[in-house]
């Protein structure tokens, strides 16, 4: 089976935006430097063509988010292959490397991305060629891989899962049953122990509910599905840092491991009236908003997610009532795009903003957070095509004019990187 490699679009207003972005263990001189050498400098998605891959072994199936995504750290066993057969290659080599950290060529990075554990392919490079000018190609492996999620962006709650859960995460006011342990220090002081009887917590939207010692336990608990098992670090600002009174010390880094056992949905928002789906949809955007101004940009995509709960099916409201959901929907979907932006949850971005293209062509927003996103995923000449679309709708703009200026030049210099390095490969 062969298939080209693209970004897949995840499912699915108020402010312009830009992003962010560990090391990997030394790998051989033989297949290890030809992936070095042809690296470009961007995980995940190439402004290049994208790679191809032919399947020789299939994976371990599983659903759909079991797959490694930038930020992740993979093993994966792999050889370099000659330009004729794929039996003359380098001896396999191992190791692990961290999706989004420039170790890997981009379009081969994107090709690990939608591998699964076990599976074995072969790559052909769409952007990279050998000494002999004919594509690159490698047999990979992806050995295994540890999620490891930036919750807040800025690196003050991580996350890697342990174990994978299954279903949905919990809703803005569900009721979970969780075991959760959290320590600090060097000798690993417990000072959260609710394990063993687990515990009972309701998730409030906008602040933790009874039950919370400290506010990163929300955002984590929000970020977890039925039967996961993870392992978070938080850093002293996000646990007790303004707290000099609280039961750890204020400059404390604080480790939690928590296994999610249940999650009840919070009352079902269709036994309301439209009306008062609509007006407590516009609060919670409302909310959401002062949230991104304070910014909490974690907590307001928890908002704006309420925002989408309460008005799902809005088909069924009456037409003047329909309209007005669509409108909040349409700010809110903006508006989460613009805190993945700032989160650097970039192919999330592209994701939201391709499926309200789908629905409002001249949505001039959708468009200019897709090309932040595409250019932060290296994809620029994507990027390119879409700040050009955003300054047609909106032409005297000279914040999108300025954004387009660098992305050309980004374009431009690295082609001259790309000539340079082509120049020096497989020598």
């Amino acid at each position: 089976m062969t298939e080209e490699v693209a970004a897949p679009p995840p499912p699915l207003d108020e402010a312009p935006l830009p992003a962010d972005a560990d090391t990997a263990q030394e790998a051989g001189p033989t297949a290890a430097m030809a992936l070095a050498t042809m690296a470009n400098g961007g995980d995940g998605s190439s402004s290049q063509p994208m790679a191809t891959k032919v399947v020789l072994q299939e994976g371990v199936p599983g659903p759909a988010y079991e797959a490694p995504r930038l930020g992740d750290l993979v093993t994966l066993r792999y050889a370099a292959l000659s330009s004729s057969a794929s039996d003359n290659r380098s001896e396999d080599e191992t190791a692990t490397f961290q999706l989004g950290s420039g170790r890997l060529p981009a379009d081969i990075a994107l090709a690990v991305t939608s591998m699964q554990k076990g599976e074995v392919v072969e790559v052909t490079s769409g952007a990279q060629t050998s000494a002999d000018g004919c594509p690159a190609r490698f047999r990979i492996e992806l050995v295994r891989w540890k999620e490891r999620n930036d919750l807040t962006g800025d690196g003050g709650i991580s996350k890697v899962i342990v174990e994978h859960g299954d279903g949905p995460k919990p809703t803005a006011k569900a009721t979970i049953t969780a075991r959760i342990r959290g320590v600090h220090g060097s000798e690993n002081v417990v000072f959260d122990d609710r394990y063993d009887p687990p515990a009972e917590v309701t998730l409030d939207t906008y602040s933790p509910s009874s039950g919370i010692i400290d506010e990163s336990i929300f955002v984590m608990l929000r970020s977890m599905r039925k039967g996961e098992r993870s392992s978070f670090q938080v850093e002293p600002a996000y646990g007790f840092g303004a707290d000099d009174d609280g039961p750890v010390p204020s400059t404390a880094r604080l480790t939690y491991e928590i296994e999610m056992l249940e999650i009840a949905a919070a009352d079902n928002p269709e036994q309301l009236p439209h009306e008062e789906r609509v007006r407590r949809a516009e609060e919670a955007k409302s909310k959401g908003t002062e949230l991104f101004k304070e910014q909490h940009y974690a907590e307001a995509v928890m908002a704006y997610s309420e925002v989408l709960g309460l008005l799902e099916r809005d088909f069924l409201f009456r037409p003047e009532i329909k309209r007005e959901s669509r409108r909040i929907k349409m700010a809110a979907c903006l508006n989460i795009a613009a805190c993945q932006l700032k989160l650097g949850q970039h192919k999330d971005v592209v994701g939201i903003c391709t499926e309200l293209i789908s629905q409002n062509k001249s949505t001039t927003k959708a468009w200019y957070r897709r090309a932040l996103a595409q250019e932060q995923l290296d994809n620029l000449r994507e990027a390119k095509q879409d700040m050009t679309k955003a300054l047609e709708l909106s032409p005297n703009d000279k914040g999108i004019r300025r954004a387009l200026q660098g992305i050309a030049q980004k374009i431009k210099e690295q082609d001259e990187k790309d000539k340079a390095t082509m120049q020096g490969m497989f020598s």
